[in-house]
């Protein structure tokens, strides 16, 4: 598993235009973007901050599958992160601010660009397993949801 992150910014204002990140993760392996002083764990459901959406861009590799759930409508969904396919797949999907998401490699590896914005300060950032209501609604969207708790 390979994480390379970095908060950049690119004004004079106190708040972080963006963030940007590369991971690669491998199958069987369980990681997280994260501030660096972190260890890789599972891909686990997060949410950045209610301001911050999420950009995800496969890069290279195999696909990976994003799981998503608006906690305002109570809407589940998946995605396929890879290559253009018939059944499917993107190389690119933006997951709107405030929306929990977790994601798992579907083959051998995958490399993808993660990029918020505006960027966002790490006190915004949740996790679900820090919060039991989420991690009750999550585990009712069913086991492929579940396992990512």
């Amino acid at each position: 598993m390979l994480f390379l992150g970095e908060t950049t910014s690119h004004s004079t204002r106190l708040q972080t235009t963006a963030a940007k990140s590369l991971v690669i993760p491998r199958a069987g392996e369980s990681w997280i973007g994260g501030n660096g002083r972190d260890k890789f764990h599972h891909r686990r459901w997060h949410t950045c901050s209610a301001r911050s959406d999420e950009i995800w861009g496969h890069l290279e590799g195999d696909a990976l599958e994003l799981l998503c759930f608006d906690a305002t409508n109570s809407q589940a969904s998946t995605v396929a992160l890879g290559r253009f396919t018939a059944s499917g797949a993107a190389p690119i999907h933006v997951v709107p601010a405030g929306v929990w998401q977790a994601a798992r490699p579907l083959g051998e590896y995958a490399l993808l660009g993660c990029y918020v914005g505006p960027g966002f300060d790490f006190s915004d950032f949740r996790m679900a397993k820090d919060d039991a209501e989420m991690r009750r609604v999550i585990a009712q969207q069913g086991e492929g949801f579940a396992a990512c708790l």
